[in-house]
């Protein structure tokens, strides 16, 4: 009788051992579509991160790109020579049909357009041995003061001798706003050389060095 009931406990051991092993098997579709979902879940919450990240890092460079590129107040100082040189001098003038007052107007007119809210400021120097402030620095924000400066600058008038450097250094003169921003000089073409014009050598007279005693022949133009 004992080894009777052991071999029957050891069936119904065996036959539960099945039974749970089947259950395990039954259940194994269901577990996995949970886990599945879940990934799913955990899958679409990182995308939507990832999203809401780049958004950000967009928004943000953007920003800075904007700062980056914000324009400058630009004050800008054209010089234009009116030597004799440029005039006709029995046709070998360097710039008889005023070209170059032409290609001023043109600098005028597209000086800042692209970038008005920055207050752009334009002036206008001719020179010659001296220099005249012909326009002084001038706000572009509108078509009537463009008009202005080049209404201003549409008969100029012969200027004897060529000093380039004097223009320059007339222009370090001229008062200037200060924190505006950028600073510009815009040199036009200089006429020929003229072997007449004549600057004063260092202790051998004084002067303004164009004429008299105590000069030297000067590489400039006139």
């Amino acid at each position: 009788m004992k080894g009777l009931f052991s071999t029957d406990r050891q069936n119904h051991l065996g036959a539960s051992a099945v039974r749970r092993f089947f259950s395990l098997l039954a259940g194994l579709p269901e577990r996995f579509r949970r886990w599945r979902r879940t990934c799913l879940l955990l899958l679409l919450g990182a995308l939507f991160l990832c999203l809401v990240l780049c958004v950000v890092a967009v928004f943000l460079v953007g920003r800075v790109s904007a700062q980056a590129v914000e324009p400058l107040p630009l004050d800008a100082l054209l010089l234009i020579d009116h030597s004799n040189s440029m005039w006709d001098k029995g046709g070998v003038g360097s710039d008889p049909d005023l070209l170059r007052v032409q290609a001023a107007n043109l600098f005028i007119a597209y000086l800042g357009v692209d970038t008005a809210r920055a207050g752009s400021r334009l002036g206008v120097i001719h020179f010659g041995g001296e220099s005249v402030l012909a326009v002084p620095l001038t706000l572009l924000d509108s078509s009537e003061r463009r008009q202005a400066i080049r209404e201003a600058i549409a008969d100029p008038q012969r200027i004897d001798w060529t000093d380039p450097l004097e223009a320059l250094q007339f222009r370090r003169r001229q008062p200037t706003l200060p924190g505006r921003g950028r600073d510009c000089l815009v040199l036009g073409p200089v006429g020929r050389r003229d072997d007449r014009t004549r600057v004063a050598v260092p202790g051998q007279g004084g002067g303004s060095g164009r004429s008299g005693s105590g000069t030297a022949p000067r590489a400039g133009a006139g």
